[in-house]
């Protein structure tokens, strides 16, 4: 992923966290705060596939939680392309 397709991409996250999470608390700290990290992949066991995800981390504690891209719909599925 290229600098701007990989900034878009973080932008997008962003966008998705806080529409969707709101004002959603970290169930260890209680904080309100996130950040979003770069996408990487990851290969499914059940299905042999990889899927992009990218990481939502609290900014205090540091809980870290994994959005699958393509569920988030910021990427298209592999059959819809």
């Amino acid at each position: 992923m290229e600098d701007e397709e990989r900034q878009a991409f973080l932008n997008a996250a962003i966008d998705w966290v806080e529409a969707t999470w709101g004002e959603t608390a970290c169930p260890y700290c209680g904080n309100r705060y996130w950040e979003v990290g770069s996408p990487f992949v990851l290969e499914t066991a059940s299905r042999d596939e990889l899927t992009p995800h990218f990481p939502v981390m609290c900014s205090n504690c540091g809980n870290t939680v994994l959005v699958n891209a393509f569920r988030a719909g910021l990427l298209p599925e592999p059959d819809e392309e």
